[in-house]
Formats: structure tokens, sequence, C-alpha cells
């Protein structure tokens, strides 16, 4: 009964989520952490609602639970990557996004936002290597996920130089 509790709790966080309900998404999170605290799915769940709701530590700390508890996930290793660069942690990413190809080498995701990492960290070989592999394997979502970050991180940048931001557009062409 609690399992079957659980996942109609996780459907219903995930659709609020995918509904901008962010609010009811966190609060349900919260109900599940509290009733399972010993799932992955569990922890993966609140991670995603807190770097929806821009919580990045809090992410990050939920991200890491669910690493902890099923270091095999690649979803968990990506978003706690997503998490990362929000942060601006950018020394620390690559790590995590290596490991995700290690467990699904065809995760264009991955490859996207090392392409997009790399274009931060200034290195347009490794930058442009992982960008066609995205291409090649999910032109669509890379190309989604691109300009997402483009619009969300780096355009309103005053930090990244702009050599980086028109590097940036033009490996999203």
């Amino acid at each position: 009964m609690a399992s079957q509790l659980a996942d109609n709790m996780i459907a219903k966080a995930q659709a609020y989520l995918q509904d901008h309900e962010n609010k009811k998404a966190s609060e349900t999170a919260q109900d599940l952490a509290e009733l399972n605290p010993d799932d992955a799915i569990v922890w993966f769940i609140k991670g995603k609602v807190h770097y929806m709701m821009d919580e990045f530590d809090d992410a990050l700390g939920s991200l890491s639970k669910a690493a902890t508890l099923k270091p095999e996930r690649a979803e968990i290793w990506l978003v706690m990557s997503y998490t990362l660069i929000a942060l601006r942690r950018y020394e620390e990413t690559p790590q995590y996004l290596e490991y995700v190809i290690s467990i699904d080498s065809q995760n264009a995701q991955a490859h996207a936002a090392l392409a997009i990492l790399y274009t931060i960290m200034q290195n347009p070989q490794k930058a442009s290597g992982h960008m066609q592999k995205a291409k090649a394997l999910d032109a669509k979502t890379t190309l989604q996920m691109a300009k997402l970050f483009y619009e969300k991180f780096f355009g309103p940048s005053t930090t990244l130089d702009d050599a980086s931001k028109q590097q940036l557009l033009s490996l999203i062409k």
C-alpha cells in the first residue's frame, strides 16, 4: 500500500512540475521524503522540484542523497550537473557529465551539457565535439536545451564574455 501511495505521489509531483505548479510539487515532494526517505526516486523528484524553483543548493542536497542511494541512475547525475552549472561550479561538472555518458553513452543531453560547459570553460574543440555528438543523437532536444541554457543563464550573464556567448550561439545553429 505504501509503495502504491508513493508511486501515486511521485506521479502527482511530476505532473505538478510539468504544469509549472512548483509550490504544489514542492509540498508533494516534501511529503514523499517524509513517507519514504530511503527511496532514490523520492529524492530525485525533490531535487528536480528545488532545481525548477531555482533553489540550487537545496537541489544539490536532495540529488546527492538520490545519487548515494542509486548511483547507477544517469538522470540523477544529469540533473545534478545542471544544478552545478546553475551554481557556476563549472570545474566540478565535467566529471558528473562524463559519468552520465559512462552509464549511457547515447545520452544527448549529457553531450549537449558538456558542449555548453566547455564553451563556458573556453575549450571550443571539446565543446564542438560534444555538440556534434549531441546533435547526431537527438538534434531537436539538443537545440532546445542549448537555447534554454542560453536564454536562462548565458545570455543575461554579465560574467560570461561576449566571445563565449557568440561561440555558444554558433554551436546552437
